[in-house]
């Protein structure tokens, strides 16, 4: 029979963020390694943003009560 040990909050969330930090640095040197460029240049490069007006409705054109 095992005993679920529960560790400290802080020691939990310091083993969560290096898995998550190993997980990122794993996948951008997978990305590095691989042999697309544009892939890589796609990756480090922002994206933009939607504009406001697409994502939002402008105020009384909406569908709700006036």
């Amino acid at each position: 029979m095992t005993k679920n040990i529960e560790a400290p909050p802080r020691d939990l969330a310091q083993a969560r963020a290096t898995r998550a930090l190993a997980l990122v640095r794993g996948l951008l040197l997978d990305l590095l390694a691989c042999e697309e460029p544009d892939r890589v240049a796609a990756a480090i490069s922002p994206r933009p943003s939607a504009p406001a007006s697409a994502a939002t409705p402008a105020p009384g054109t909406g569908t709700g009560p006036a």
